[in-house]
């Protein structure tokens, strides 16, 4: 898992570089690959938290409430698919060229989640800590978790 979030991280923090470079402003072919790669941000992140709330969470929610339904876990993964919804809508009008590419509106969009985006990815990867995981399941049990 933290190998997963150190990847969402660094793809994130490059997103928000790529807003602000400014020699790439005037390349066209700058501003599809932004594009691109604020897609594909989205895409990793929308399947990576899918698969925690279908597979995942459930099941370790039997045995640690803070992935259960009413955690702030949870409560984060709500907050955030908001303004990836958002980024993602933009992101695609933009490839579509229904809107012009405009950075700090992208940099707008996810200063709206930002804060609330790697604080999860660190609370995550805390509750995940395997001296945690020892004290709930045995690694044959955790193992056998999809």
């Amino acid at each position: 898992m933290e190998g997963m979030h150190h990847e969402l991280r660094n793809l994130w923090l490059g997103l928000r570089t790529d807003c602000a470079r400014m020699e790439e402003r005037l390349d066209p072919a700058a501003g599809q690959r932004l594009i691109e790669h604020g897609l594909a941000f989205c895409n990793e992140l929308e399947v990576h938290h899918d698969r925690e709330e279908t597979f995942l969470f459930p099941k370790l929610a039997d045995r640690m409430p803070e992935f259960g339904p009413q955690s702030t876990l949870v409560d984060q993964h709500k907050k955030i698919h908001v303004g990836l919804a958002a980024l993602k809508r933009y992101l695609l009008d933009c490839h579509i060229e229904e809107k012009v590419l405009d950075r700090a509106h992208i940099r707008a969009i996810m200063d709206t989640f930002s804060e609330v985006l790697l604080a999860h990815l660190d609370d995550e990867v805390y509750a995940l800590r395997a001296e945690r995981i020892r004290w709930h399941w045995t690694l044959d049990e955790f193992r056998k978790i999809p």
